[in-house]
């Protein structure tokens, strides 16, 4: 801001570049800034003085010391009406369009509960934040909503007793986001916690009980905890066969996860044999088609070391085009024959197919779903097998672009995303961009493939020789 006065810009100006306080730093739709009588004249105004940049998607970004000291001079109670914007933004429960409008949102939404407090907020923060949560898990972006389940977690415990349901949901849903963002441990606490708390509510035996232990258990599982979570999962067994029966579907479920602990493990000879005892059971109870009892087949198989399951049947490219509603299962499946079409009908039957998904995803579920990330993948190796280069670089940077923003650094969807982009640069020959993303982001695919992996070693020694060319420094 330098010593630019504030006083100076028309009061509807002013409303326009306080919002942005409230709001993350960067790309902020149009939308969700105040609907002032000349709103595209305040922001050329706030452009033009350098207060703000426009990006060309019309997005519109602050410096964080611009916001930092517009958040001082005009007061929290700016605040509120930030939240109002992003409420009104997000829409109607269920209106078209709104698990996009809410992706969009989300870094928004986080960096606004970064900046405010649990105890300025009323329980109808709590139910819009619970909205949002929702369509995060929904979407498979619940490491995303982590910083929202936290506030949530917080507001709830100023307005309810310890003990009650709406304290106990908040931080339940909270561990599950820990769980999802790899934060195994501390989701393993507070599920502990939670049962403790449920224990002394209404004793053992009860089916809430179970449900908490299930997610202990994972927690567990995946924090490498694989004795611990082996007793849990068998306590889970054991409640359930006593309360709802062997052939019960949650049953089923448990015993199937002995099987998941013991192979993770390195138990694979016991894991097999409990598939192998559980699967006729799968079958009776639930059927040979349901989609359990092939989830249970394809983990025998897999324990026995026998093959994958079959390949991926091509489809007529009317055929395989999504129809009626699009969900993230439908874009996953579509992906799936695309991926099996393209060597035998070459890239350019299958690029208008495999756009006009990326198309309808974009719209439905927004630019950072994981299906529309995926299709995007998609995209730009259909780009790399047309020798279209520029584009094929483009999209594979957006979709890193995307990944980054909406699912971390850390999610091995991002570290997918990096090793993609590496290998569209090596294959462009764009070796001046590619340079500085190896010295940054290197670690991320060594991490995802191992150093073993042909493009790793690749990237490597293309960085080795980048220091080579180095001068010497002594």
């Amino acid at each position: 801001m330098g010593d630019f006065d504030l006083g100076s810009l028309p009061g509807t100006a002013l409303a326009v570049l306080v919002t942005t306080a409230w709001l993350a730093p960067d790309r902020i739709p149009v939308e969700l800034l105040p609907s002032t009588p000349n709103r595209e004249q305040d922001l050329a105004v706030l452009v033009r003085v350098g207060l703000l940049t426009r990006g060309s998607d019309g997005t519109y970004s602050v410096t964080p010391q611009i916001q930092q000291r517009c958040r001082q001079l005009c007061g929290d109670e700016w605040q509120f009406t930030t939240i109002g914007a992003i409420a009104g933004y997000l829409g109607d429960p269920g209106s078209p369009g709104e698990r996009a409008r809410c992706i969009t949102l989300t870094p928004h939404l986080s960096a606004w509960v970064s900046y405010t407090r649990a105890e300025d907020h009323g329980t109808e923060t709590a139910l819009l934040l619970d909205r949002v949560i929702d369509l995060l898990f929904g979407s498979g972006l619940g490491r995303a909503a982590v910083p929202l389940c936290e506030r949530v977690r917080d507001v709830v415990a100023l307005w309810f007793a310890a003990d009650s349901p709406a304290t106990r949901q908040s931080r339940s849903r909270l561990a599950r986001a820990c769980s999802e963002a790899g934060q195994y441990r501390r989701a393993a606490r507070i599920w502990e916690d939670l049962i403790s708390v449920q224990l002394a509510i209404s004793g053992a035996g009860h089916p809430l009980v179970s449900d908490l232990e299930s997610g202990l258990g994972e927690a567990l599982l995946e924090a490498g905890e694989h004795r611990r979570a082996l007793e849990v999962v068998e306590r889970v067994v054991a409640d359930r066969t006593a309360r709802l029966g062997a052939a019960h579907r949650d049953t089923l479920t448990a015993r199937n996860n002995v099987g998941v602990v013991l192979e993770r493990a390195g138990r694979r000879d016991e894991a097999a044999s409990v598939w192998a005892g559980l699967l006729p059971e799968f079958e009776s109870a639930l059927g040979p088609e349901d989609p359990d009892t092939l989830l249970v087949r394809t983990r025998l198989k897999d324990a026995q070391g026998g093959a994958d399951g079959p390949a991926v049947e091509p489809q007529a490219a009317a055929e395989a085009r999504p129809h009626g509603e699009l969900t993230a299962e439908t874009v996953f499946a579509e992906l799936g024959r695309w991926h099996a079409l393209l060597p035998g009908q070459g890239p350019d039957s299958v690029e208008p197919e495999v756009r006009h998904l990326l198309e309808r995803g974009e719209a439905e579920f927004g630019a950072g779903h994981p299906a529309v990330l995926a299709t995007r993948r998609l995209m730009a190796i259909v780009y790399v097998l047309q020798e279209r280069w520029d584009e094929a670089v483009n999209e594979a940077g957006e979709t890193l672009d995307a990944a980054d923003r909406y699912l971390g650094r850390s999610d091995d969807r991002t570290k997918r995303s990096v090793a993609l982009l590496m290998e569209v640069l090596v294959l462009a020959g764009r070796f001046d961009v590619l340079a500085p993303l190896l010295e940054e982001r290197l670690e991320d695919v060594i991490e995802l493939l191992g150093f073993g992996d042909p493009l790793v070693r690749a990237l490597a020694a293309r960085r080795a020789l980048g220091y080579l060319k180095q001068p010497r420094l002594w």
